[in-house]
């Protein structure tokens, strides 16, 4: 909340020493450097476009019927909108996708999402990663999947590979089922010794010792995952607050899920 305080000598600004102003306490991200993306999904009804708030300042491709939605978000003024049939978005590749060149790398990735509908019969849904087949081969480097476990339930899991190979793939795996029409916050998160998944800030059963991941050359896509160069595992639902931190461990142990949207800056204003 904001506080009145006084501008003293020694302090660097360009307030005059002695004004009296009002600072925002409001907690900024003090990791704020180390985040590569951030997509709050905010915008007009029905926009195809949307600006990454990180210093990175990446651009987006929206494909098929991709859009963001104001009836629907989990915070700020609107959400990403994909209809499970042909939208997707794609971002370039980028040396930001590389979270670990070495296993002792650091690194966090987040959002929030909510399922219209859920795969059924083995299949995947794709929230967000860089993977393909083809063009070069074996090209993959992460997934972060919605998965029907060929039963009863649809998890949430995170596969990592450190070759690119479908042969080096590693996998976690939340066992808790998720439903239709519920918002979740979804994390996996290295802190250079152990990769943990966690769905809402409680951790999975397992998890993975780190590793390296390999440098995928393909594009990062959000709401399905590339095979042989064509998009599969499409998303059906609302993705909010996608945020990826290179360099920094947010979560290792349970913790309370964001209840807001994430830090833009890490800098607390001053307001005169």
């Amino acid at each position: 909340m904001p506080i009145l305080g006084i501008i003293s000598s020694g302090i660097s600004t360009n307030i005059p020493v002695g004004i009296a102003v009002e600072t925002d306490t409001t907690t900024a991200d003090p990791n704020f450097s180390d985040v590569v993306l951030l997509y709050d999904m905010d915008g007009a009804d029905a926009a195809t476009n949307i600006t990454d708030a990180s210093n990175s300042a990446h651009t987006e491709t929206f494909n098929g019927s991709a859009e963001l939605d104001t009836a629907e978000k989990k915070f700020g003024t609107a959400s990403l909108l994909l209809d499970g049939i042909d939208s997707y978005l794609t971002l370039p590749d980028s040396a930001d996708w590389q979270l670990a060149a070495s296993a002792g790398d650091s690194w966090t990735m987040e959002c929030h999402f909510r399922s219209n509908v859920l795969p059924v019969s083995s299949a995947n849904e794709c929230l967000f990663g860089q993977h393909d087949t083809t063009s070069p081969a074996n090209d993959r480097s992460f997934l972060n999947l919605i998965q029907h476990d060929g039963g009863s339930d649809v998890d949430l899991s995170f596969s990592r590979y450190d070759d690119g190979t479908s042969g080096s793939q590693e996998t976690i795996t939340h066992e808790t089922a998720i439903s239709v029409s519920t918002w979740y916050h979804y994390a996996v998160c290295s802190d250079g010794t152990t990769v943990r998944l966690f769905r809402d800030g409680v951790e999975s059963a397992t998890d993975l010792s780190a590793s390296i991941m390999f440098n995928s050359t393909d594009v990062f896509t959000i709401g399905a995952f590339r095979v042989s160069s064509t998009e599969i595992g499409f998303f059906d639902g609302w993705i909010d607050n996608l945020r990826i931190t290179k360099g920094t461990a947010r979560y290792i142990a349970n913790f309370t899920p964001p209840t807001e949207a994430f830090e833009t800056n890490s800098v607390t204003p001053v307001k005169v």
